[in-house]
């Protein structure tokens, strides 16, 4: 099944694609979902994504149960987690955003996309459900390019999860990112943290 990409600048053209962007799973299943980032050959120095997904369905599974609140597993892209709490599971909402301080972390992809985080869940219910880049906004998912930190995302690719009573499968990635990008408004300046980090870099 191919999933719509959402375009959040007229010329970005770096991605971030969750994988697997499809599956079947059964109740009380694990289902591991990897965020990995394309920069399409954009060398970049940060990504801020949140990643929406329904808490009655799934369940996110604390990473480091030495911290407090929920953890998702760190990918190995950038330096800098800023993201100190990244799991709100009354709304569902999961917020990342990792940074590079030195050229030598700006990460570029020359061969299959980086991974940049690894969410665990628990299939609690049987139903479909989706996990979704939130980008109609322009500030709550972002690519930095690393020469002057201008917002180069130019699609994601989201997934749907169907979810039975019965012996789950192995979810299976497809091939499938992409309708074309169209032009949205220059994205207006956050007063969040994320973005804060990014203008003083």
């Amino acid at each position: 099944m191919a999933h719509a990409a959402t375009a959040t600048t007229s010329d970005g053209q770096a991605m971030l694609m969750l994988s697997p962007d499809t599956g079947n799973f059964a109740v009380g299943d694990k289902v591991t979902m990897q965020v990995l980032l394309d920069t399409k050959g954009l060398e970049v120095s940060q990504v801020d994504f949140k990643l929406q997904y329904d808490p009655s369905y799934l369940e996110v599974q604390d990473s480091d149960l030495t911290k407090s609140g929920l953890q998702i597993k760190d990918g190995d892209l950038f330096e800098v987690l800023l993201s100190s709490s990244p799991v709100n599971t009354t709304t569902g909402m999961i917020q990342y955003s990792k940074l590079a301080l030195s050229e030598s972390k700006y990460y570029k992809t020359t061969g299959t996309p980086g991974k940049l985080a690894t969410i665990d869940f628990k299939a609690l219910k049987a139903g479909s459900t989706k996990l979704t880049f939130q980008t109609a906004d322009g500030i709550s998912t972002k690519i930095y390019r690393a020469t002057d930190d201008s917002q180069v995302l130019g699609e994601v690719t989201n997934a749907d999860l169907t979810i039975g009573a019965g012996s789950g499968q192995s979810a299976t990635a497809t091939s499938s990112p992409s309708a074309s990008a169209s032009p949205s408004a220059t994205p207006s300046v956050s007063a969040t943290p994320t973005a804060t980090a990014a203008a003083n870099k």
